[in-house]
């Protein structure tokens, strides 16, 4: 493993390693805590960078404050209605590791709420989102149909 990429610059290129290294450029947020494209693969041992992506985002948009939060704050559930898939988990648990948190007892929480996988709990969300939706698209297309008839019944009874 490369412990400091400033030494092959004259090689790759400054912005090359800037991107790689500086703390500017993280590739994974969780609160205040980020971590460097360097850092992930030395550190956190993942390459997986969409993934960070989408956790960093996830994040976001949960208000994370830090990797403690998220410990604390979330379990397998939260992440049902986001677009993570095991890799994504795979990653927060390499963030969890890295803050000397334990991801099988975060997991564990989950469990106790009968999660079977972090898979099945997806497919079954997914599959209840697809439920609505297909309800809502039969309400829509009746209440359209329904229009149309009283439409053309209006047209019909006003030439008449």
């Amino acid at each position: 493993m490369i412990a400091s990429p400033d030494r092959y610059i004259p090689i790759l290129g400054a912005p090359f390693i800037r991107e790689l290294s500086d703390p500017k450029y993280p590739i994974l947020r969780i609160g205040k805590d980020s971590w460097t494209k360097h850092e992930a693969a030395v550190n956190l041992g993942i390459v997986q960078t969409k993934a960070c992506s989408i956790l960093t985002s996830i994040c976001k948009k949960l208000q994370i404050a830090s990797t403690a939060d998220l410990y604390k704050t979330t379990s397998p559930y939260t992440f049902a209605d986001f677009p993570a898939g095991v890799t994504t988990l795979y990653v927060m648990f390499a963030a969890f590791a890295d803050k000397g948190l334990d991801p099988q007892a975060w997991y564990a929480k989950g469990q106790e709420k009968a999660i079977v996988s972090f898979l099945s709990l997806k497919h079954r969300e997914l599959e209840a989102n697809k439920r609505t939706r297909e309800a809502e698209k039969r309400r829509r297309r009746s209440a359209n149909h329904k229009a149309h008839r009283a439409e053309v019944n209006r047209v019909l009874h006003a030439g008449a």
